[in-house]
C-alpha cells in the first residue's frame, strides 16, 4: 500500500512539473500491478506492464481493473512462473479502452527466453529485449500522438546541425588565431 501512495504521489508531482497530459507509468512485475492501481486513480496518459504476478494474493486488482481509463501495454512471457496467459487475457477483458497484449513466447518472468529457443530461432536475449523496447516505443508514440519526423525534415535538421557545427569550428579557429580581435561577447554567431 505504501508503494502504490509513493507511485501515486510521484504521478501527481510529475504532472505538476510537466505537461499533464503526456504521464507515463512503467512498470516491471509487482511494479506493473502498483502501476495498475494508479491507472485506476490517477489521471495518466498511459501504462506499460512488464511481466504480471497474477497469483491468488493479487485478486485485489480485478476490483479496480474496471476504472482504468488509459491505454496500457502488457508484455508477458508464456512461461513465466507468476502468472499464466489465460489470467492475463480474463484480466485484460477487462480493461475498458486501448489494451495491447504481448506474448513472449517460452520467455520467463523477466521475459528472458531459453538457450535452445534463441538457437532455434536465430535471436539473441539483447536482439529480444531491443524488440520490446521498439514495441513500448510505438506503443507511447501511438497514444501521444507524437508523428515521428519525415526524411525531408530529418535531412533539413541534418543540414542545419551540419550549418552551425561548421560556424562554430570556423568561430572557434578565428578565437585561436585572433584573440585580440574577437572577443566572447562578439563572437560568431
Amino acid at each position: 500500500n505504501s508503494l502504490v501512495n509513493s507511485v501515486h504521489l510521484s504521478v501527481a508531482n510529475a504532472r505538476s512539473k510537466h505537461d499533464s497530459k503526456n504521464v507515463f507509468a512503467v512498470g516491471w512485475g509487482v511494479a506493473s500491478l502498483t502501476i495498475l492501481h494508479v491507472a485506476s486513480v490517477e489521471p495518466i496518459r498511459g501504462a506499460v506492464c512488464l511481466g504480471l504476478p497474477l497469483n491468488k494474493k493479487h485478486r485485489p486488482l480485478r476490483n479496480v481493473i474496471g476504472d482504468i481509463k488509459c491505454p496500457v501495454l502488457f508484455v508477458i512471457g508464456t512461461a513465466a512462473r507468476s502468472s499464466s496467459t489465460v489470467d492475463v487475457e480474463n484480466l485484460v477483458a477487462g480493461i475498458p479502452g486501448d489494451k495491447r497484449v504481448i506474448f513472449i513466447e517460452d520467455a520467463d518472468d523477466n521475459l528472458c527466453i531459453p538457450m535452445c529457443k534463441q538457437v532455434s530461432c536465430g535471436l539473441t536475449q539483447a536482439m529480444l529485449d531491443q524488440i520490446i523496447i521498439d514495441e513500448i516505443g510505438n506503443f507511447l508514440i501511438s497514444i501521444a500522438g507524437y508523428s515521428p519526423p519525415t526524411r525531408e525534415e530529418l535531412q533539413e535538421y541534418e543540414e542545419q546541425e551540419i550549418a552551425r557545427n561548421r560556424k562554430r569550428k570556423i568561430d572557434a579557429t578565428v578565437r585561436k588565431l585572433y584573440p585580440q580581435v574577437i572577443s566572447e561577447e562578439h563572437s560568431l554567431k
